[in-house]
């Protein structure tokens, strides 16, 4: 079944907003609403690309060889799109990084989607997947001013690398594959049918009643 989305895929990004607010997905995926970009967004992908680059500073965060690994692929007709932080393609394996101030727990790291939806790519695209996985959080603190020290970029905000490193493994069950998938089919359905209203309000006179 085709659906009728506003982008040509959905990516976890997509999926989590839409779950999250219906309200703000329809600002920033039909209006083209600018995104809200924040210092510690930026600082985040400064840090993607340290590693990513196989950075010196980041040696001692574990690394699979693959960085950046796309996944494209259809699951249940719907389109989805990403990139997987660290893969290691000998065993299917993935890392995914975060940094931030507010921590990130084991009962969090359980509940988090992205990490299902990669899980469920891995397999579709390579037959197969790991069900370990990591989510790998570098510790980030404000700063007054930017100083020497472990990752400080002057045009970051105050903001920097704290050293502490928490690895929490995460093992994704088949269940919770197959429960990704029945997600992913539910959600875009959703998104198709608000997307297609939308677009039929948008198209009728001014002084009817709209959307």
């Amino acid at each position: 079944m085709k659906h009728n989305l506003p982008k040509p895929y959905l990516s976890y990004s997509a999926i989590d907003s839409w779950m999250k607010s219906p309200n703000q997905f329809r600002k920033r995926y039909y209006e083209n609403a600018p995104s809200f970009v924040t210092p510690e967004l930026n600082f985040g992908k400064k840090i993607a690309d340290l590693l990513e680059n196989k950075d010196e500073s980041l040696a001692h965060i574990k690394q699979y060889a693959t960085p950046e690994q796309q996944v494209q692929v259809d699951i249940e007709g719907v389109p989805i799109f990403g990139y997987i932080d660290s893969f290691d393609p000998e065993t299917n394996s993935f890392y995914e990084f975060k940094t931030g101030r507010m921590p990130w727990t084991q009962k969090k790291v359980d509940k988090h989607l992205q990490l299902d939806i990669y899980s469920l790519c891995i397999e579709e695209i390579f037959g197969s997947v790991n069900d370990e996985c990591m989510l790998i959080w570098m510790q980030t603190e404000k700063i007054d001013e930017p100083k020497v020290g472990l990752i400080t970029h002057e045009d970051s905000h105050g903001i920097r690398l704290t050293g502490e490193v928490t690895e929490f493994t995460r093992v994704i069950t088949d269940e919770e594959r197959e429960n990704t998938r029945t997600l992913i089919a539910r959600v875009a359905q959703e998104i198709s049918d608000d997307y297609t209203q939308y677009l039929d309000a948008k198209s009728k006179p001014k002084g009817l009643v709209g959307f």
